[in-house]
């Protein structure tokens, strides 16, 4: 990852240093303790460690169990157009940066777009891997700055994969 330069930190820790208060060397760890919440990262795990169902033999993201009848037929859209299915499987797998953080993300710099992209796709090669360990991803990150977006797809169905635009 990427050295963290985050505008929130810094700003905390400029006030803290000029309130003369006490912390810890590590005022990372200080911020962490003050200002984000376990609910916070406990949410976030839906991110980092997707979940996921097989259909058509395929492994593909399913945020909502309610969803997952919507999901298998704009999957099963993609086929009739004639997609193959590792490219159905990646467009579906499909994860924006930018839908995440949407409301949020108005002073974000490209940076942490970029580490918590990287974040993600480290995470999802670790859960997909562990999770289907008899399968090979392929979990790769792609665009630039907010527009990024991560994607996975199963590597015995395909080394080529083309991007859906929506």
């Amino acid at each position: 990852m990427n050295r963290i330069i985050n505008w929130r930190y810094e700003k905390w820790d400029n006030n803290e240093k000029n309130n003369d208060k006490k912390y810890s060397e590590d005022g990372i760890s200080d911020y962490i303790s003050w200002e984000i919440y376990p609910e916070d990262i406990e949410l976030f795990i839906t991110v980092l460690a997707p979940r996921t169902i097989i259909y058509k033999g395929c492994v593909i993201r399913c945020k909502n169990e309610n969803k997952k009848q919507s999901i298998c037929q704009r999957f099963d859209s993609w086929l009739l157009q004639g997609k193959d299915l590792h490219i159905a499987q990646a467009q579906i797998n499909m994860c924006s940066i930018a839908d995440i953080f949407l409301n949020t993300s108005e002073n974000t710099s490209d940076s942490t777009i970029e580490n918590l992209a990287n974040l993600i796709k480290d995470n999802w090669e670790l859960h997909l891997q562990k999770t289907y360990p008899d399968r090979d991803f392929v979990v790769y990150i792609a665009g630039e700055g907010v527009d990024l977006v991560v994607i996975f797809f199963e590597q015995t169905l395909s080394s080529e994969i083309e991007l859906y635009d929506s």
